[in-house]
């Protein structure tokens, strides 16, 4: 970290907006002891109640603000030497499927940059889904097969360009980013996250090298999963699957179980107590 750090005499100013459970924070704070700088004032946001309850209990140091990023006033809490951020995923991700999507649901999103603008921070780094790249205007009607307030497949990362970008670099930010594999970082997931970085030194965006490697060194889920946890069994759910989230589920079993995936998966033409009994053993 090379470049101006308004509180490092007293130890760091950072802001964890849109904070969850505490990840986020908590690996900001891994970071910052393993460089020996300590964190003065760690203010917290996130609209609700229990995110900042979860995250007063994991990390109870911090200053939380249960409001919106986008109600709320960056200038209340002045400058700030690092700024991390994680907009819900929710409305960009793949995995919500084709259903319809609510705009006003992406907009916080776009309140980083005047965040960035008001408190200066020496680096930013912006967490999210890979599909946040591609984030766009919404369809105002049908295109070619796809709904009505679905994306636009002909403006492909419009706005994350237009909202996200071009703002933070004409306030004088380096902006980079990068699709990183948990998995090759020590994590116990294959997911995929997109990693936003900036500074405001003129020098270029440092990334770290992969620590783990496929085959070898990859941490598989099952080494932190307490297999003796009861758990609901998928049929026992109040409300059923959808069929796309069934077939992904299907698909796993089949890439993972091999030879076995066929002593768990069964023909269901319904959800009824009729359908389900006469569907083959």
């Amino acid at each position: 970290m090379n470049a101006p750090l308004h509180g490092l005499r007293g130890g760091l100013r950072t802001i964890d907006l849109f904070c969850g459970a505490g990840g986020w924070s908590e690996g900001l704070k891994q970071a910052c002891n393993e460089l020996d700088l300590p964190i003065q004032s760690h203010v917290c946001v996130n609209h609700d109640s229990f995110a900042i309850s979860t995250h007063k209990a994991n990390h109870p140091y911090a200053y939380h603000v249960q409001d919106s990023t986008d109600i709320v006033s960056p200038a209340e809490f002045g400058q700030r030497d690092i700024v991390i951020a994680s907009p819900s995923c929710t409305h960009f991700s793949n995995a919500r499927g084709a259903a319809p999507i609510h705009d006003q649901l992406r907009t916080p999103a776009g309140s980083v940059p005047s965040w960035i603008k008001r408190a200066r921070p020496a680096f930013f780094c912006i967490e999210n889904v890979k599909e946040f790249l591609d984030w766009g205007p919404l369809l105002k009607r049908a295109y070619k097969g796809k709904k009505k307030g679905t994306p636009d497949p002909r403006k492909k990362g419009k706005d994350f360009q237009e909202q996200i970008v071009q703002p933070i670099r004409a306030l004088g930010y380096s902006v980079e980013w990068r699709i990183l594999t948990c998995a090759d970082y020590g994590d116990p997931t294959t997911r995929k996250r997109l990693f936003i970085v900036g500074r405001r030194d003129g020098k270029p965006v440092e990334w770290p090298e992969p620590t783990h490697q496929k085959g070898s060194t990859w941490v598989p889920a099952r080494s932190i999963i307490n297999f003796n946890n009861p758990t609901k069994l998928l049929r026992d759910r109040p409300k059923q699957l959808v069929p796309n989230t069934l077939k992904r589920i299907e698909a796993g079993i089949r890439k993972y179980w091999g030879p076995y995936a066929e002593q768990f998966l069964v023909v269901l033409r319904g959800t009824s107590d009729r359908q389900i009994q006469a569907s083959p053993p």
